[in-house]
């Protein structure tokens, strides 16, 4: 009897265990069956994340490869300014060196002590009536001195100071110069504009013509004989003699006016 009950239990543990391997096989495979759909539902996600994730990585790349760029372009950039910069200075000293080896030059030719002055300012809106020049009381400077622009008359001292003075311009308003067209002799006077006009006093006006030039008549105390003036480049009125003008073009560019030279007195 109890070897009857034995063998049943022995039975039942035997089919306990068969039914446990089974049921382990059958979750085993429920499990791949799972394992293989939600491979499948998720792939999609893994994909769009690998997709997103290598898009932020080629951006930061991207990021960081234009900002070595930007470095790089604005070191580039520094140094086609700096260079820019350099070629420009170079071309101003060298137009410089010209402008001043033709003034000493000029000077070298000229029966008058001299002196080269730099301009240091200019008004906008007194263009043709004055500037300043960088010459005053320490370096010479007096009252009345002619300034010329190369062989130009340009003006003369009508202020003097310590560092600078204070140029009236013959192109100025209220400006006369008595000057000589070969034996006719005139006023140049001028108006605030680039150009001049001369009103002959003698009565042989009539032989002037555009092109001929004018220089000081040597009259004034303040001009001496002989500095160029302008040429005539316009007859303007001549409903008679007396009436008669003419339009003096000067040779001076005002508008890139950087050297003068002050003529201080005999030799």
């Amino acid at each position: 009897m109890k070897l009857k009950k034995k063998k049943r239990t022995l039975i039942g543990w035997v089919y306990i265990i068969v039914i446990g391997v089974a049921v382990l096989f059958f979750m085993k495979g429920l499990l791949l069956f799972g394992m293989k759909k939600l491979n499948v539902l998720i792939l999609p996600i893994q994909s769009k994340i690998y997709t997103t994730t290598e898009g932020i990585r080629e951006n930061f790349n991207t990021i960081l490869k234009y900002k070595d760029f930007f470095y790089e372009n604005r070191e580039l950039k520094a140094k086609i300014t700096s260079q820019e910069y350099k070629d420009e200075l170079i071309a101003d000293l060298t137009a410089e060196n010209v402008r001043l080896r033709q003034l000493l030059d000029l000077k070298g030719q000229m029966e008058y002590k001299t002196k080269v002055v730099k301009v240091s300012f200019q008004h906008v809106q007194d263009t043709y009536d004055g500037f300043v020049i960088k010459a005053g009381a320490v370096d010479g400077m007096k009252v009345n001195m002619p300034v010329l622009s190369g062989r130009q008359l340009i003006g003369k001292i009508t202020d003097v100071y310590e560092n600078y003075s204070v140029v009236k311009m013959i192109t100025g308003e209220n400006s006369y110069v008595s000057a000589l067209c070969r034996d006719v002799i005139g006023i140049v006077n001028g108006e605030r504009e680039k150009d001049l006009y001369f009103r002959p006093t003698s009565s042989l006006e009539e032989d002037l013509k555009v092109g001929e030039e004018l220089y000081t008549s040597g009259i004034s105390d303040v001009y001496p004989k002989g500095l160029y003036v302008g040429k005539i480049s316009e007859i303007v009125s001549a409903n008679n003699k007396l009436e008669k003008r003419y339009k003096v073009k000067i040779d001076t560019n005002i508008y890139d006016f950087q050297e003068a030279i002050v003529l201080m007195g005999d030799v």
